[in-house]
This record gives structure tokens, sequence and C-alpha cells, in this order.
């Protein structure tokens, strides 16, 4: 709400299953039953279309602030006396397309900076990011040299009540708990991919050591990536002349010129209600990784309109107009109809049939919507 713009974030039982799954192996974080925007890496921000990026204004921050000025990734838009909001220079155009084939022969497999490599050969054709993986118990120390401009990320899975320090200044992990001057990763709120800065040439001292109230520590795989920020720069300068579009009256209206057989991208979640023209006639959507929409374009000139419609909607209309006008008869019915000692006991059985009912499905729902989903994200927590 307060950038005015749309998040892939939501709770998770209001998704598909396979967007929850995705989003975490892109390496953002969720919790229970929320999945968050938090982790992931400049790549995939621009990937799935992030405008705005919030942080604290806490002077002498490392992480994702050390040296993201400097290298240009953002400026400053809106700022509080705890937080500042900044608009991202980087997002990618409308204009991104995949080849059938490629699409049809591409696996999201490993750790979030190798499926990111995935998705930066799918659309690119070359991999964005250089990883390693540690295996550390108690403590690791590692010396990660960065080849040119580099933004270096940290991600673990099973990595517990870690304090993380490169060139012995704190990485911050805010956090709900713990707040902005969190230092534990991973946490509740934030235990996805972890900024670690913004280098250039250089070699880095990233210590890792587990808090001492840590017990029952056991090892774990620790991957880093550094993501090449001359290579992705030049990957969100491709030209999209070819391509046009516009929002009118809930509509998406695009142009552009292909050469067939490839696929236009659009960083919304693939669920019941879309429908999609292509030079006026109805067109199938695909996916991709069953999570993202997928146009197919036609060879030359694709004119597409697409549309959302939630499922549902029109029967939620008519059920609210068909319980009005119960109510407005029910109420001419009472004032104009003399009553009689047979006529009020139907009218409370009906009544009580009715709260009966109600009752019936308000449980329901509590059961489905608010009760189920966080009891089975709660199970596979201690039981993966």
């Amino acid at each position: 709400m307060i950038t005015r713009s749309c998040a892939f974030s939501n709770y998770v039982h209001l998704i598909p299953q396979s967007a929850m799954d995705f989003s975490r192996e892109l390496g953002y974080a969720q919790n229970h039953t929320i999945l968050s925007d938090t982790g992931g890496t400049l790549f995939s921000d621009a990937l799935l279309g992030y405008t705005d990026t919030f942080k604290s204004t806490i002077p002498d921050r490392q992480g994702w602030e050390q040296g993201a000025e400097r290298f240009g990734l953002y400026h400053l838009t809106g700022e509080t006396e705890h937080f500042a909001v900044y608009r991202n220079q980087y997002i990618y155009s409308a204009a991104l397309t995949i080849s059938e084939s490629a699409l049809y022969t591409s696996e999201f497999k490993g750790n979030p900076f190798e499926v990111q490599n995935s998705l930066s050969g799918l659309f690119f054709g070359k991999e964005l990011f250089k990883i390693a993986e540690y295996m550390v118990l108690e403590e690791k120390e590692i010396d990660c040299h960065v080849q040119g401009k580099g933004i270096v990320y940290l991600y673990s899975e099973d990595l517990e009540a870690a304090r993380i320090t490169v060139n012995n200044k704190q990485i911050p992990v805010p956090d709900f708990f713990y707040g902005i001057t969190g230092n534990t990763y991973p946490s509740f709120n934030n235990n996805g991919i972890l900024s670690l800065g913004c280098y250039e040439d250089e070699t880095l001292h990233i210590s890792i050591a587990h808090h001492s109230w840590a017990d029952n520590i056991q090892d774990s795989t620790v991957s880093i990536g550094i993501l090449d920020f001359e290579g992705f720069v030049a990957t969100t300068q491709q030209d999209a002349s070819d391509c046009s579009y516009s929002i009118r009256n809930k509509e998406l209206q695009l142009n552009i010129n292909s050469q067939g057989d490839e696929y236009l991208f659009i960083p919304s979640l693939i669920q019941g209600g879309w429908q999609c023209e292509i030079n006026g006639m109805d067109a199938a959507l695909e996916s991709l990784n069953d999570t993202f929409l997928l146009i197919p374009l036609q060879k030359g000139e694709n004119r597409i309109s697409l549309k959302f419609y939630s499922l549902g909607a029109n029967w939620g209309i008519l059920i609210s107009v068909i319980a009005v006008l119960v109510f407005f008869l029910w109420i001419l019915f009472v004032k104009f109809v003399p009553g009689n000692q047979k006529m009020e006991r139907g009218i409370r059985i009906l009544i009580n049939g009715a709260g009966v009912i109600f009752k019936i499905i308000f449980f329901v729902y509590l059961l489905l919507v608010d009760i189920v989903p966080p009891l089975y994200s709660l199970l596979m927590l201690f039981h993966p």
C-alpha cells in the first residue's frame, strides 16, 4: 500500500502450492502461513518486477546497504525516523521471452543460486552467479574473492542460530522478534537469501559462528553466491522497442513482434481466472514451472489482451443480491402480513434453522482457512 505496487508475498493458503515451492527455491523467506518478499537477489527481484526496497535508517549498516549506493542500485523516495523507501533502478522490461525449446529442457534444481542460474540461462543464455558451498559445524572462516563488481549473498537451509560477519563487521538480520537490530540467521522472518553487500575487486573474509546460547548444533551446508553485477546490468539493457503495453479498465494490452516458437513471460501467478486473446482469438496460457504466466507468441505481430476474472465473483454477487432481496421481502412480510401463532412458530423454526446452517458454514470456513493451514505449516516445519 505504501508504494502502490503489487507484491509477490501473501498468505500461503491464498496462492498455489507451486508458487510457494518456487518462491522458496528462489530464496525468498517463508514463515508458517506467510510468504515474504524478504530474501531473493537483485536478479530475482528484477525478474519478479519489484519496484521498491525498504530498509532501516540506522547508520553504518552492513549487508545489502554495503556498496549499494555506490553501485547505483536505488534512489531514495521517502524516509521516516526509522525506515526509508528506495526505488529500485533495475527492473526487466515487459519484453522478456523464452524459446519453446529452452523452456522444455530447463530444470530448476539445487540451491537458490543454482535455480536462479537456471532462470538466467533460460532468459539470457548465461549464468549470472558464481557459486561455492561450504560445510559448517561450529565455526567457519571463508575467504571469498570478488572479481570486478559483484553482489555477495549467503543462503543455508539447515544452518541454525548463526551470526555472520564480513571483514569483521556484523551482518544485520532484521526480524519480527529481534527488530531491525537482529543478527541471528536464519530467523523467523528472515530465512531466505541474505545479502552480504556489494564489492569490487576485493577479497572478503566471511566468518560464520553460532551464538553462545545455541545447542545441539548439527553439520550444515552454506552456499555463497556472487552475482556478476555488470553481466546482470547488461541483461536489463536489452532492446524492448518491439514491445509496448498499457493497462486500461483492468485489462493488460500488449503489442509485440515475434519470430515464433517462443513465449512472453509475465511475472504473475498462473491460476484460474485468466483470459487471454491474441489478435482477437482466444489463446491458451502456459506456465513457467507451474508458477508464472507464459503467453504463446505467433510469428509476426501479436496484439495481446490479458484479463483476470476472480473465480466465484459472479456467484458471490448473485448470492449477495438474493440475500438483500430476501431481507427486504422479510421486512415487508413482517410489516404487512398479520401474524398468528402457527406463522410465528414457523418463522422461529426458519430462523433457528438458518442460524444452524450459518454456524456450520462458518465453522467449515474457519477450519479450512484459519486452522488447517497453520497446523499443516507447523507440522511441515517440524516434520518436513
